[in-house]
């Protein structure tokens, strides 16, 4: 009998991925925490190759789902949760960042969700991130603030998971 999280109508989306081993690595936490809807924005990389899916292991079925969308895809999106590493400098929108725990109480369990991951070396622009409803930001050391790509998705759909009312967890 295998739990469906209630979070399940999640989407993953990564803006612009260019190393197959951190959409394998996504795909693969993604499948540890039973979602599935994974969304590739204007990639520079191929998803389905050797490197991908061999990072992918048993999340293979991710990644030959995985949607291929242009940048425009992003305003259709009924409730668009965006990534940032920066806080409140000229650079990024004057906007305050929700944590994790924080944007849980923000979104319901049924509701479509896509949460937006920007791009390895650059993360998200300015005009990307003001396409969201919510900011996110995962609360790390000042001394060095920006998260690899796969470890990002890890945080934000361990939450997701640790939310869901129908989860298993590993006893120690």
């Amino acid at each position: 009998n295998q739990l469906i999280n209630q979070y399940s109508m999640t989407e993953i989306i990564l803006m612009q991925p260019s190393t197959p081993g951190n959409i394998g690595a996504v795909a693969r936490v993604m499948k540890n925490f039973n979602l599935k809807n994974l969304t590739l924005i204007d990639p520079k990389t191929n998803h389905l190759s050797l490197e991908a899916l061999s990072r992918a292991k048993h999340a293979k079925d991710i990644l030959k789902k995985a949607k291929i969308k242009p940048s425009s895809y992003l305003k259709s999106r009924p409730t668009l949760i965006a990534t940032t590493s920066q806080l409140g400098s000229d650079y990024n929108l004057k906007r305050t960042p929700l944590t994790p725990k924080q944007i849980l109480t923000k979104i319901s369990k049924k509701q479509k969700v896509s949460i937006l991951f920007g791009s390895e070396g650059n993360g998200l622009t300015n005009d990307e991130l003001s396409l969201a409803d919510i900011v996110l930001h995962i609360p790390s050391s000042p001394n060095y603030p920006t998260l690899n790509l796969s470890h990002s998705v890890t945080i934000i759909c361990y939450e997701l998971f640790q939310q869901s009312e129908d989860k298993t967890a590993t006893q120690f």
